[in-house]
């Protein structure tokens, strides 16, 4: 539903993992700007998290599309929307105040040709079951940038991540239970 397979995320999550925990062991200093020490892990945290943010925020915009779609489900695709754009927006003022590229947000991938004739009932289920593996892939994501990252507003931003898509996974896993 959201373009890439879940194999690509879980190959874009262990590359991101994996550079991070190569981070800081050559013995370089941590670069610094606006007085603030960060470090590789922060800038590739960003610019990876967002495209992954956009795929997410596509898939809920997709879902709020639907007509006759649960009420709960559509307020929960209302607040990934929301929190995702306002995480977008501080990941891409962080890069540039620190003279990286902006990301450059993309339409996050839905594919809307096999879930044409789907029921609402089928795109509900779709949105939570592959927004959970991507919620997770996010999450994996996130806490690498808390381990390694040096940015307190990245390794802050990351945490918040971890908790809030923790939350909404079990709300997710609620909502398929009862579908």
């Amino acid at each position: 539903m959201n373009g890439p397979s879940v194999k690509y995320w879980v190959g874009l999550a262990a590359a991101s993992l994996a550079l991070a925990g190569c981070a800081g062991t050559s013995g370089e200093s941590p670069e610094t700007s606006m007085g603030e020490e960060h470090n590789s892990v922060d800038v590739m945290f960003a610019q990876m998290m967002i495209p992954h943010h956009d795929d997410a925020i596509a898939m809920g915009r997709y879902l709020q599309q639907s007509d006759g779609v649960d009420p709960e489900v559509d307020a929960l695709a209302g607040d990934i929307i929301e929190a995702q754009t306002r995480e977008n927006s501080e990941m891409n003022t962080w890069l540039s105040e620190r003279d990286y590229p902006p990301v450059t947000s993309a339409p996050g991938r839905v594919n809307e040709q096999s879930l044409a004739e789907a029921s609402t009932a089928e795109v509900e289920k779709a949105f939570l079951t592959e927004m959970i593996a991507h919620h997770e892939h996010g999450v994996d994501m996130a806490r690498g940038a808390v381990e390694r990252g040096e940015s307190d507003v990245m390794t802050d931003l990351a945490q918040t991540m971890v908790d809030d898509q923790s939350q909404e996974i079990e709300s997710m896993r609620d909502l398929l239970a009862k579908s």
